[in-house]
């Protein structure tokens, strides 16, 4: 038995490479794939306390945040059929 994921997509070109876009909640993302520390970048403590203010000065005025993009690589990961949402095993 196999189970799926099915994540609405876009699908484009971005330097003659076919890509695939699309947004989704932290939770969702974190539960499909885990972090390669092999290739992550060290965490900078300086970075890392101005993203700490970020989120607190949102979260003290109950608003949303945001976060920009993350370039995930999914290479063999799914299947994409035109006019159906990308399908993770």
């Amino acid at each position: 038995m196999s189970s799926f994921f099915e994540i609405p997509v876009s699908l484009s070109r971005t330097f003659g490479q076919t890509t695939l876009t699309t947004t989704l909640p932290l939770s969702k993302l974190f539960s499909i794939y885990e972090v390669d520390l092999e290739v992550q970048r060290s965490i900078v403590p300086q970075n890392l306390s101005k993203l700490m203010d970020y989120i607190m000065l949102y979260l003290d005025n109950n608003q949303g945040i945001y976060f920009p993009g993350i370039i995930l690589s999914a290479r063999g990961a799914g299947e994409y059929r035109k006019n159906d949402p990308l399908q993770f095993r």
